[in-house]
């Protein structure tokens, strides 16, 4: 069994494992945390805090004061955020054109 900060927990994006079995060979596993991407800085959960704030305050400077990040960090989590709602709405197309 292994005990890790909970604390700790939230800074990593994965952890590595190194063990020896009875037998005397040595293992090494990656476990990837799933609560943030892989390479991110921040998990999901903050970008997520991030966005409702950015919705409420339709400010970034705003946003990044109240959440603690970086100017730059919030303005990225809001352009990742419209292109990946850009991917999901994509235009229906038109059923009827009406000339007046």
């Amino acid at each position: 069994m292994i005990l890790v900060d909970t604390r700790l927990l939230l800074k990593l994006r994965f952890l590595k494992l190194q063990y020896t079995k009875k037998d005397g060979t040595k293992y090494c596993e990656t476990i990837f945390i799933p609560w943030a991407e892989p390479f991110s800085r921040i998990t999901n959960r903050l970008v997520n805090h991030a966005i409702k704030i950015l919705h409420a305050t339709k400010c970034v400077s705003s946003t990044a004061k109240l959440t603690g990040l970086d100017w730059h960090t919030v303005s990225n989590i809001m352009k990742n955020t419209v292109k990946n709602n850009l991917k999901k709405d994509k235009a229906q197309p038109a059923l009827r054109l009406a000339i007046a």
